[in-house]
């Protein structure tokens, strides 16, 4: 979740060279994504992963037209599949990012990871709330975070 939420900060940046009207005004910018991969190291076997989803980008600006903040909010649709069986889980997953574009700290809060898989029940949740220093290491952690704890029973077992 951190290289996507870079990803999407780099992004952001890019797109600050432009000149708005007002450039003191918060700029909106949506977008649409599909990510998928597969993955044989989690459990042991090849997991095909899907999202599909949109978001917003807001950035903020100081009254130097300098920015200041990123803000990206993303909202999906999450499939994992085993490739070899075809047991599957799904879930729908909300996600909040603000960034400090002067000093570099980060903080995430929401549900950017929630799996569900019929007859278990949730197996995969990563949620809550994470800040994150200039160097992108955690300073505070709240809620259950099974993937970045790489607590994989429950989403394994489920898969088989």
């Amino acid at each position: 979740m951190r290289r996507v939420t870079v990803a999407l900060c780099a992004l952001a940046a890019i797109s600050f060279t432009t000149s708005p009207v007002d450039a003191r005004a918060p700029q909106r910018e949506g977008f649409d994504f599909v990510f998928e991969f597969v993955d044989d190291s989690i459990c042991g076997f090849p997991i095909e992963f899907s999202f599909d989803g949109s978001g917003v980008i807001t950035r903020y600006f100081d009254e130097e037209h300098n920015p200041t903040r990123v803000h990206i909010r993303t909202s999906d649709d999450a499939r994992a599949k085993n490739v070899e069986t075809g047991a599957t889980a799904t879930g729908h997953e909300v996600s909040s990012v603000w960034v400090d574009v002067n000093d570099g700290t980060e903080t995430s809060s929401g549900v950017p990871i929630h799996l569900k898989a019929p007859g278990h029940g949730s197996i995969l949740t990563q949620a809550g709330r994470v800040e994150f220093d200039e160097f992108g290491d955690p300073t505070f952690i709240a809620g259950p975070h099974q993937l970045s704890d790489g607590d994989f029973t429950d989403f394994c077992a489920a898969l088989i």
